[in-house]
Order: structure tokens, then C-alpha cells, then sequence
């Protein structure tokens, strides 16, 4: 590799985050009214490919890309990779009396990956988020309340995951894989009532929770070639039930209004470091995809998550239990034509998410559909890729006064290929 590649394929990815960086985690990850419940709004967990795709993952297996979701699927991967994506999404939140829209950024993930034992040993490291909260001003108004008071809540942080993954070839056909991932981050949740009135004192409710502990996903891979060439692909992958270090600061106090600023007038509550831990459930899948290689690919995968098992301070949460079905594909017209449109990739996909959360007897519920692009930026035989993924969606509902989202995501990835392991032929 020459020094010039060498800029071209660490300096300048890195150089794109550190540029995005300021204005993407100025901004939560999530803007979900949701996000309130649980440990906030699941975020996806692939790159930009994979979202074109409806999020298929468990089993796929694909050399010229890193797949997160299932590090089985590294083993087969044999060059060195930067991947780096960009989320941008557009949301109309509504009722049955008012709507109100929305737009949100942030880094969706980076990842590097490189061969340690060509076609039999990989690492991948980088970050990716696990789940966001990010919701505020939700205003109830009851006027019956003594007072008149105001209920208001507001939410902001979440949790990322910043991994690193090993794949590992068992024989031709069969592989394995782990990440061990560091997860952290905080989050805030305030709950405030106010009264419109003099001679009642304001309460406002805080509760700061950081989670830090170590996070551990599996996953195994079998895949064969039949006899008319197609390369057929099963996965399964999971991540078994866990018990994550928590440490809470709890304030709880009662205060007067000064204009738009609180003037603190005692203090009900005051926990400040207290440790636990959270219980994230046990959760699996299992997928398949039928391709040829460098011409089609299409697969179906189904995940559950067991959600009922979920704890915060050893508090059951009455979250329910969830499962997402996710089915896509993927065309290249001619990979091998000299005709530059023939060597763009072209995605498309739809998928299902029951969700965990069940409010005024409504499921909340998440549908969608997929597509994009896999547009080339460089020649054989290593293409670089700037990957668009294209969401447009639907979250919850508006029957018994809760809110439906609507929202239209972009996601932009960039992907670079180098092979620094090739060994230098002389004439």
C-alpha cells in the first residue's frame, strides 16, 4: 500500500467523523415521544447496505462488506474495510388534535476491519449506537388538578456500543464469531409538575442513569455452493441475557419559578451515585439468503427479543415481549460490464417490528420500507462504495390520544476497500 492510499483510506474517513462529530452528537439519536420507556429507542444496529435491505443481517454473508449484526460473517471477509455512515431522518409526530414535525442527524456507526489469517481469521473494531432517548415536552394540562398544573417530561442521552469482533472459519462451509462490546452512556429523564397559580410549589423529579459494562454477542454461519452456482446461506446470532453496572443520580425537589428560571426551595430526595445494575433480555435470530455471486442476493430473517425480563434496579418495566421480521435484496446488472450504471447496486426491503411497548392497550408498532444504492467510486478490484440506504415508515398510533410517528430516514455510508496483504509478485 503507498503512502497515498494511506491518507486516502485512514486519514480522510477519520477525518469526515471528526467533521460530522460536533454537529452529530450536539444531537440525540432520537427524537421518539417512545423513548421515555425502557432504555430508550432501539436503534439499528448495521450499516447503510444492510438498512437498503430491510435490515437483513443474521445471514448474510458477504466478503466486501462488514456485517455487524452477525460476526460470524467476518470470517468471510478477507481485505481490509472503513465503514462509515451518517443518519439523517425527517419525522411528523401527530395526535388527534395537532401535528408537529421534526428533522434529527447523527453518526450511525464506524467500523474497520482487517484479516488476521486471510479467508480464516478477522477482526472488526468501531462504534455503534444501541438505543437513544430523546423526547421533551409532552404537556398535560389537567384543570381539575388543584392549581391547575402542568405535567411535564423530558428526556435526553442514550447508549453506544464501541466493539470489538473476531470471525473464525470452522471448516469450508461453517463459521463462527463474537463481539465484545463496551457499553456506555447516560441518560436523563426529568419529570416536572407546574401550577399556573401562586401559592403552590413547583416538583420536579430527575433521575440520571449511566450504564458501563462489558456486552457480549455470538453468532454462527453455514454456507454452501449448490450445483448451479448459488451460494445459500443460513445464520443464527444472539445475545444472552445480561446484567449491565448502572449508576443513578436521583433528585427530587420542589422549587418556585423566577421568570424562566427555578429557584430551588428544598430538597425531597437526593441519591447521587448509586450503583445496581440493568437487565437487558435475551434476544436471537435467525435468517437465510440465496445469492449469486456479484449479480443478486435475497434473504428473510426473523429476531426476538424477551423483554419481559427486563429490570432497572431490579424493577420490572411491563415492557412486552418483541420480534422483528425483515425481508430484502440486492441487483448489480453487470458487474463485470465496462458500462459504469451496470455496476451500481441496487436494495430494496420491508420489515415488521412489534416493539416492547404496549400503552392504553395499543401495541406500538413499527412497519417499513427500504431501498437504495451501492454506487462505485473507484475501479477493480477493490470498489469503494458510497452506500444510500432510503426509510419511510410508521411507529405507534393515534387511537386512545397516543401519538403516530412518520418519518423518511437517509442514511449515508461510506465504505473503502484496501488490500494490504497481498503478496508482491517481481518479474
Amino acid at each position: 500500500m503507498t503512502n497515498k492510499n494511506f491518507k486516502l483510506y485512514i486519514i480522510f474517513p477519520f477525518a469526515l467523523v471528526l467533521l460530522f462529530q460536533t454537529a452529530a452528537f450536539s444531537q440525540t439519536a432520537t427524537l421518539s415521544p417512545y423513548s421515555r420507556y425502557g432504555i430508550g429507542d432501539l436503534l439499528f444496529n448495521g450499516f447503510s447496505h444492510q438498512r437498503a435491505m430491510g435490515g437483513l443481517s443474521v445471514g448474510i454473508q458477504q466478503s466486501a462488506y462488514l456485517n455487524f449484526g452477525n460476526p460470524a460473517s467476518y470470517a468471510a471477509d478477507s481485505i481490509v474495510m472503513f465503514q462509515l455512515g451518517l443518519n439523517l431522518e425527517a419525522m411528523k409526530f401527530a395526535n388527534n388534535d395537532v401535528s408537529v414535525s421534526k428533522t434529527n442527524g447523527n453518526i450511525a456507526y464506524i467500523s474497520m476491519g482487517f484479516p488476521l489469517i486471510k479467508n480464516h481469521w478477522y477482526l472488526n473494531v468501531g462504534m455503534i449506537p444501541m438505543s437513544a432517548v430523546g423526547y421533551k415536552n409532552i404537556l398535560m394540562t389537567d384543570v381539575n388538578y388543584p392549581g391547575n398544573a402542568n405535567f411535564l417530561y423530558e428526556g435526553s442521552g442514550g447508549y453506544n456500543r464501541y466493539y470489538g469482533g473476531m470471525g473464525f472459519r470452522l471448516s469450508k462451509k461453517l463459521t463462527i464469531g463474537f463481539n465484545a462490546s463496551y457499553l456506555y452512556g447516560t441518560s436523563t429523564h426529568t419529570s416536572k409538575v407546574e401550577f399556573s397559580e401562586s401559592g403552590f410549589y413547583n416538583t420536579q423529579i430527575q433521575n440520571t442513569t449511566t450504564l458501563s459494562d462489558i456486552y457480549l454477542t455470538g453468532g454462527l454461519q453455514y454456507s454452501t455452493t449448490t450445483k448451479k452456482g448459488l451460494q445459500v446461506t443460513f445464520g443464527l446470532s444472539g445475545e444472552p441475557s445480561q446484567n449491565i453496572n448502572a449508576k443513578r443520580d436521583l433528585v427530587w425537589l420542589n422549587y418556585t419559578s423566577n421568570g424562566s428560571f427555578p429557584v430551588p426551595k428544598d430538597t425531597v430526595l437526593f441519591e447521587d451515585g448509586e450503583k445496581g445494575d440493568v437487565k437487558l433480555p435475551l434476544n436471537a435470530g435467525f435468517g437465510f439468503s440465496v445469492s449469486r455471486k456479484n449479480h443478486w442476493l435475497v434473504g428473510a430473517e426473523v429476531k426476538m427479543q424477551k423483554w419481559e425480563d427486563f429490570t432497572y434496579y431490579g424493577i420490572n418495566d411491563s415492557l412486552n415481549n418483541s420480534y422483528r421480521v425483515s425481508i430484502g435484496g440486492q441487483w448489480i446488472p453487470d458487474d463485470n460490464s465496462t458500462r459504469y450504471y451496470n455496476k451500481v447496486i441496487y436494495r430494496a426491503g420491508a420489515y415488521y417490528s412489534s416493539g416492547y411497548l404496549e400503552l392504553n392497550n395499543e401495541a406500538i408498532n413499527d412497519i417499513g420500507v427500504t431501498f437504495g444504492l451501492g454506487i462505485p467510486l473507484r475501479g477493480k478490484p477493490y470498489f469503494s462504495h458510497l452506500d444510500l440506504a432510503f426509510e419511510f415508515g410508521r411507529e405507534g398510533t393515534t387511537n386512545n390520544n397516543l401519538i403516530r410517528e412518520r418519518y423518511a430516514r437517509l442514511v449515508i455510508g461510506l465504505t473503502f476497500r484496501e488490500d494490504w496483504f497481498r503478496r508482491t509478485k517481481f518479474d
